[in-house]
């Protein structure tokens, strides 16, 4: 958790220095730069979020780990810590931190291949959908992206003036065979 915490703390500095930038640059009028900095700090800040997830998630397998009977092995982890595991080792992969993949690799060890292979595939929707949607941002919508500029230029005392700031956010579309909400990944 301490890499994972000092990796937090990095983007969370990273993410002060690029809002300073994007102010820089709404001032020089680098509208469209400001806007392709703006979608980074976005996803920096999405990081840094599912970070925190991800720790919560880390905290409560710590504080189930007595219910682990290395002596009778089980196929899937104990149920007051089931939801947890599978959410970090769906992560793993995801969250550019060697020690997550290191705790992936000890729970196949731990529960078997097939176990890591439910929780990649068909028991991908047991998994966290928050951290889900944090990890696997995409570009983000212009009606977002105008907002945060919108607010990054108040808090720095630069004008800086889009209606599509002002216009209501409404959910994006949701792609034909799939259920609002739910986010879908696309396969290894």
């Amino acid at each position: 958790m301490v890499r994972m915490q000092t990796s937090r703390n990095l983007r969370t500095n990273n993410i002060t220095r690029q809002r300073k930038e994007i102010a820089a640059l709404l001032s020089s009028h680098k509208f469209e730069l400001a806007k392709i900095k703006c979608d980074e700090m976005i996803r920096e800040e999405c990081f840094v979020e599912a970070y925190d997830l991800l720790e919560t998630h880390l905290q409560r397998i710590q504080a189930s780990l007595h219910l682990i009977d290395v002596n009778a092995p089980s196929p899937t982890p104990p149920p007051a810590m089931a939801a947890s595991v599978r959410t970090v080792v769906w992560a793993a992969p995801y969250a550019e931190n060697k020690d997550m993949m290191s705790l992936r690799n000890l729970v196949g060890q731990l529960y078997g291949q097939q176990y890591l292979k439910t929780v990649d595939g068909p028991g991908r929707e047991e998994v966290d959908y928050g951290l889900q949607s944090k990890l696997t941002h995409q570009t983000s919508r212009p009606q977002v992206l105008s907002r945060y500029l919108a607010a990054i230029a108040e808090a720095s005392g630069v004008e800086y003036d889009d209606p599509l700031a002002h216009t209501p956010l409404t959910a994006p579309p949701v792609p034909p065979g799939q259920t609002p909400g739910v986010v879908t990944l696309p396969p290894d």
